[in-house]
């Protein structure tokens, strides 16, 4: 694992709005402590605080996600009709945990799981195609593609219709790696849609033609008011630094010159 790497994962963390605001608050109350910067303490301190209870409403959330819809819902509304058979189903890696006294669909995390099932789901809808699983061993001691592929044989999948990228540290690895697995021909990209758009961009900045299969939703907000719409919720600030950290990776990609074709 490079040095590069490491520091980018310590700086998304350090910016994802939960650590972010509490270290504007307690900033702020240190800086409270002294008679001179009390205002500027007590300012800094509200406005932590105040940042991470608007991200922790629904209708924030949903608003910030909603940056991150590639306006398809389905892999079908992507795939024109008519168009030559897909020849492989990439399926890219979530979190995952490795624990050798449990399946392996149980050491997957919910996110990688979904992104699995709706890469089974077309590799069957294709007969004949390939399931590239990808995602290597970022902090634990198994890579993410094996436990992936060792669920998909528990799920009925046969081993040797498998392709195993077991490399990659991130999105833009995995890109790179699977560029010579693919070739020129259009495949299936499959991966959380709320993490689809800068995917995209990535494997479309190495030369690829990737169609764009998406598992689970961006937005899972309620349309209408409810009693819980008055009332921050966990579960909405979860959705709104899982949008902060795309919006991140989206610029990171964009700094670095990683969106261009190669």
């Amino acid at each position: 694992m490079n040095a590069l790497f490491l520091l980018k994962k310590i700086l998304s963390q350090f910016l994802s709005p939960m650590t972010f605001c509490l270290v504007l608050a307690f900033a702020g109350l240190y800086l409270a402590r002294f008679k001179n910067k009390r205002r500027a303490g007590l300012a800094l301190s509200f406005s932590g605080i105040i940042i991470l209870t608007l991200l922790s409403y629904n209708f924030i959330a949903d608003f910030l996600v909603a940056g991150l819809d590639i306006g398809a819902t389905s892999f079908e509304k992507s795939y024109a009709p008519g168009s030559e058979p897909l020849r492989f189903v990439v399926v890219l890696a979530g979190s995952s945990a490795a624990n050798p006294d449990v399946s392996a669909a149980r050491q997957l995390g919910a996110s990688t799981l979904e992104r699995l099932v709706e890469g089974i789901r077309l590799y069957r809808k294709f007969p004949g195609s390939r399931l590239i699983v990808s995602g290597g061993a970022v902090f634990g001691p198994a890579p993410a593609a094996v436990l992936m592929r060792d669920a998909a044989v528990e799920l009925g999948v046969n081993r040797e219709d498998m392709i195993l990228e077991d490399r990659s540290l991130d999105t833009h690895d995995e890109a790179v790696l699977i560029r010579p697995m693919v070739g020129d021909a259009p495949f299936a990209l499959v991966t959380s849609a709320s993490h689809m758009k800068r995917s995209l961009l990535l494997f479309r900045g190495q030369g690829m033609k990737p169609v764009a299969a998406p598992a689970g939703s961006v937005a899972a907000g309620s349309e209408t008011l409810n009693p819980s719409s008055f009332f921050p919720e966990a579960s909405a600030l979860k959705k709104s630094e899982m949008a902060v950290h795309e919006y991140m990776g989206i610029a990171w990609a964009g700094i670095t010159g990683r969106t261009g074709a190669h």
